[in-house]
């Protein structure tokens, strides 16, 4: 069992790199989780679960703004 936190960009396969690390080993290898923990500036830090978010009184109110998922893209003004 090998546990391993990767930093990458977008297009890199993980699940590949699982595969390589193995036939380097020469054992052979398989991801059996993968846990994506970060996204642009979005990160673990204060997620809930589901159920959580199913439960609470004003569910709309636990959720980010959707500016936030588009905080860390360069901003475009376009005219008519």
């Amino acid at each position: 069992f090998l546990k391993l936190s990767v930093t990458c960009s977008k297009g890199t396969y993980i699940r590949v790199l699982g595969e390589d690390i193995g036939n380097a080993l020469g054992c052979g290898a398989h991801l059996n989780a993968l846990r994506r923990t970060r996204v642009g500036t979005l990160t673990m830090d204060g997620v809930i679960t589901l159920d959580a978010l199913n439960e609470h009184a004003a569910p709309a109110s636990l959720l980010a703004p959707v500016d936030a998922l588009l905080s860390s893209f360069p901003a475009v003004a376009l005219t008519a």
